[in-house]
């Protein structure tokens, strides 16, 4: 594993070069693990894409990393996270991002913000954070309150500390085929599947939601690896003909079935991005799970697929920030 100048990891399987000029060109580096021995499978047709488990796998790389920074007695990774507004769920996703800061070393600093506070407050805050040379990454949680620009306060904060990858410059740069940091959900899913080898080259992605927080990105995502993507959102006409044609179907619209799963091919892996509760206030996703259980070759759970990877990602995304500040090069002992 390679560590150092805001790269994550070079790994014996790299992607091939960029092609001709007028061809899709590969990503020329991404992958965020190697592989590991898989748990075994709950289900004897389909392989589950356990979240929880590939975060483990990640996590224990990343302690190795902070004892290299600890025995070369170098300064830990510092984060600052901006929650401001009284949303409920904010207030549970920043707490798990906290914990999960606290339990590899880095530093966490939570700024808290009432929900009629002025843009000019916050737009001051982040400036101070952009030039203090102690905080390596900064998040802002998402949804902000309606008098709030997104775009404005994401904008604001400098592309090497943009943790959530938000600002345009970091996007930009994503569809340049030439990433730095990037959102951490399509991250995420990338890495997901990177470590189940389950490559998207030369496949057909169907990418159902296209917010610009995760369906957008992961489109990008999507390209940087090879696949040929088609995007489907509230305007698509015959939305089945698409899901039909998919070998791997992204699902992030944030509303159950909407997507019938009689739709989705035997062969087709299913990413379901979609965090919902159903009528007993269950935690679930945008598709019934139990009907892909058997029906395809692979899918991710709700909870404990992709929530999990989220989270880690954004620890990842922290240290890589980091490395490029401090302009560090870190070998894992477990590298091969």
């Amino acid at each position: 594993m390679y560590y150092g100048r805001g790269r994550e990891i070079r790994t014996p399987d790299p992607l091939l070069p960029k092609q001709m000029r007028y061809q899709t060109a590969l990503c020329p580096e991404y992958n965020i693990v190697r592989y590991y021995t898989m748990p075994k499978n709950k289900s004897i047709d389909s392989i589950m894409l356990d979240g929880n488990f590939c975060s483990e796998q990640i996590l224990k790389e990343l302690r190795t990393w902070i004892k290299q920074l600890l025995l070369n007695g170098i300064r830990l990774p510092s984060l600052t996270v901006f929650l401001i507004g009284d949303n409920d769920a904010s207030k549970i996703y920043v707490q798990k991002k906290i914990q999960a800061c606290n339990s590899l070393g880095i530093q966490c600093n939570l700024k808290q913000f009432s929900n009629n506070i002025k843009i000019e407050e916050i737009l001051s805050e982040i400036d101070y954070c952009n030039t203090d040379q102690n905080t390596d990454g900064i998040l802002v949680q998402l949804p902000l309150p309606s008098h709030l620009s997104t775009l404005e306060i994401c904008s604001r904060i400098s592309p090497s500390k943009d943790i959530d990858g938000f600002n345009p410059q970091n996007v930009g740069r994503l569809a340049l085929r030439s990433p730095q940091l990037r959102p951490c959900t399509p991250k995420g899913v990338m890495a997901l599947l990177d470590f189940y080898k389950i490559s998207p080259e030369s496949k057909h992605a169907v990418v159902v939601g296209v917010s610009n927080l995760v369906g957008r990105p992961l489109a990008l995502e999507l390209l940087l690896k090879g696949a040929t993507v088609t995007c489907c959102h509230r305007l698509t006409n015959k939305l089945e003909e698409h899901v039909k044609k998919a070998d791997l179907l992204c699902v992030a619209t944030g509303k159950r079935n909407i997507i019938d799963c009689e739709w989705i091919p035997r062969q087709c892996t299913v990413i379901d991005i979609g965090i919902n509760r159903d009528s007993s206030g269950k935690i679930v996703g945008d598709l019934d799970q139990e009907k892909l259980v058997g029906n395809v070759y692979a899918y991710t759970p709700v909870p404990g697929g992709i929530g999990p990877m989220t989270v880690t990602m954004v620890l990842v995304n922290t240290l890589e920030a980091h490395s490029t500040h401090l302009n560090l090069q870190f070998i894992s002992p477990t590298s091969t």
